[in-house]
């Protein structure tokens, strides 16, 4: 089965450990930049409308998957039991 371009799209913003730029995602999709924009704000407002514990946001100069706010706390809680 084919993933769609916004499948592909997540599955380099879950990959990359650093902000993915539009010029990285293009070139990995084979598609323009403003293309790659396109996705990103799709998939963004996707992940806003959801209820999921994880959004996409664009820092340092490109797009990451983060942790929402609200989950903090739990988050620590693994980190501190992983100690």
């Amino acid at each position: 089965m084919k993933l769609t371009k916004t499948a592909e799209m997540e599955a380099l913003l879950f990959a990359s450990g650093d902000p993915l730029t539009l010029e990285r995602a293009a070139g990995a999709l084979f598609i323009t930049q403003d293309e790659a924009a396109r996705l990103l704000e799709e998939l963004q407002q996707q992940y806003r409308q959801a209820d999921r514990g994880i959004q996409l946001r664009k820092v340092a100069g490109g797009w990451q998957l983060v942790t929402k706010k609200e989950a903090a706390g739990l988050v620590r809680r693994l980190q501190e039991k992983q100690e």
